[in-house]
């Protein structure tokens, strides 16, 4: 059983969800310290920080560079993907959106994706697009833009982030399902370690590989993929991974592979908001260590 689902953890679970509105006026170092404390069960070393959760907790509530916040917005992360790779990286772009109630009147290709732009997991994939599929997404959608996500976790860098719509292209493996999603965690601008996502919508798996290729004993709440050969393009997915990372202490760069076309999916700066743990926990360290200092 992952640790997160020991009868220990949902207790603290169950007890974040009853405090958290209230912890939410906290200064953001009083705020990631409790949220540590009820996660992993120890106190977060502020001044002295050694694993990757740690850091990632520190990074939640110091770190406020102004590209977090553009790249964290799905919609602001196009023109930093385009002025940093040039054309040709990105989804197709239908829309943008700042009601779901402008969705019904579009025109829009059989199959598409709707995200919005101030969070994570906001998303709805339409394989089949017809006036039932959209009345569902608009009301999903409501409740995305009411909901001030950055608040749950105190992910500063969705804080300022306007609530809208995008609409965008789907991404097909060849066979009508979502590609497997590539995604490089880069430590001061170098990719060490990329994660791979399989069937993300259904039954999740994930499995991990170092900067080379190789397959890493290694896992993270969700169970270990299939074996797979490396596509054609993972020399140059770490390359393009490394260029979008570069002025970034931490960032996981989410890649999609199509062939010869690499895609970007997002920037993610804080995985899992640190929730998660990892298996070997020898891993936390070993990230950790790959973390820069910060600069003075």
């Amino acid at each position: 059983m992952p640790p997160e689902l020991t009868p220990g953890r949902r207790r603290a679970r169950k007890f974040w969800r009853r405090v958290r509105s209230v912890a939410a006026v906290l200064p953001p170092m009083a705020f990631q310290w409790l949220r540590h404390l009820v996660w992993h069960g120890a106190v977060l070393p502020v001044s002295a920080p050694r694993t990757y959760t740690h850091r990632l907790f520190l990074k939640m509530a110091r770190d406020r560079n102004p590209l977090l916040q553009r790249t964290a917005d799905k919609f602001g992360l196009r023109g930093f993907v385009e002025e940093r790779l040039g054309p040709g990286y990105l989804p197709d772009l239908y829309a943008v959106l700042d009601s779901p109630d402008e969705l019904p009147a579009l025109q829009l290709p059989e199959r598409y994706v709707v995200k919005a732009t101030h969070g994570s997991g906001m998303t709805a994939f339409v394989t089949a697009d017809n006036a039932e599929a959209r009345a569902a997404i608009v009301n999903r959608a409501r409740r995305w833009m009411a909901y001030r996500y950055w608040r749950k976790n105190g992910e500063w860098c969705y804080r300022d982030v306007r609530p809208r719509l995008i609409i965008e292209e789907f991404l097909d493996a060849g066979s009508g399902t979502i590609p497997p999603d590539w995604k490089w965690l880069c430590f001061g601008g170098r990719a060490e370690l990329v994660q791979v996502f399989f069937d993300r919508f259904q039954n999740q798996t994930r499995s991990f590989f170092d900067p080379a290729g190789t397959r890493v004993d290694l896992s993270r709440y969700y169970p270990a993929g299939p074996p797979i050969e490396l596509p054609a393009s993972f020399a140059a997915m770490r390359a393009v991974a490394e260029r979008l990372a570069q002025g970034f202490d931490f960032v996981r760069v989410d890649l999609y592979s199509l062939g010869d076309r690499i895609v970007v999916g997002e920037m993610t700066h804080y995985p899992t908001a640190g929730n998660k743990r990892f298996e070997p926990p020898e891993w936390d360290l070993k990230l950790g260590a790959l973390w820069p200092p910060p600069a003075r």
